[in-house]
């Protein structure tokens, strides 16, 4: 696992411009998965956050926004034109959907959109990482997602925004429900705690991942 900036900054300012885009080819097309709890108290400051990264991605990437609701509702699959449109469909969010966090049902979601693709995947959830289900169920839930994202080489990374410190008795932290994805040689596993949201370094994250991910793989 990795944390953004104490880890992954690291990376970032060693990132070479690709030989693709030196020769001004676009950059690689992704399945952009973003995933958006609308619970914590913090929530507004936390869709402002979101917002300034949402209309950066590139028009040919195909992007999903989900809630972290039981149902894992699909909000939109439009890359917002500014800032702007982007905070107030996070915005809109609460009004929608049961404000339940049911981060085993999102995952499970995503592994499966992720399989479905033949685009290389970023997963980017802002969360504070606080379940409301079943502990053990939720749990088990969590870690049988996580092994088929790990298990997926398409997905290039998981990246995990906002996150608290979950102090419930007996309960894992998100993270550590997730760490197979980080156990072979390609750290994919990243987070970024609510103390150290950081816009700037999650875009050249971001960035990093595309300009590593081959040109040649399948999209559809």
């Amino acid at each position: 696992m990795r944390t953004i900036p104490l880890c992954c900054l690291a990376l970032l300012f060693l990132l070479p411009a690709c030989g693709c885009r030196k020769q001004g080819h676009p950059p690689a097309a992704l399945n952009i998965e973003l995933g958006y709890d609308p619970t914590p108290p913090d929530a507004d400051e936390r869709a402002r956050q979101a917002s300034t990264a949402m209309p950066s991605f590139p028009r040919q990437d195909v992007f999903t926004l989900r809630a972290t609701d039981h149902k894992t509702t699909i909000i939109s699959t439009a890359i917002p034109e500014d800032d702007t449109a982007a905070y107030k469909i996070l915005q809109s969010i609460s009004t929608r959907v049961v404000p339940v966090t049911d981060l085993a049902t999102y995952f499970e979601a995503v592994a499966a959109a992720a399989e479905s693709s033949s685009r290389p995947t970023i997963i980017l959830l802002y969360t504070d990482g606080l379940d409301d289900g079943d502990r053990v169920t939720a749990t088990a839930r969590i870690e049988a997602a996580a092994h088929r994202l790990a298990a997926n080489p398409r997905v290039r990374a998981v990246i995990l925004v906002g996150l608290v410190r979950d102090i419930r008795p007996h309960w894992k932290g998100l993270p550590e429900m997730l760490d197979c994805i980080d156990q072979g040689q390609e750290k994919r596993l990243c987070v970024q705690p609510q103390s150290g949201m950081d816009p700037e370094a999650l875009t050249r994250l971001i960035d990093k991942v595309r300009a590593e991910t081959p040109k040649s793989a399948p999209v559809r």
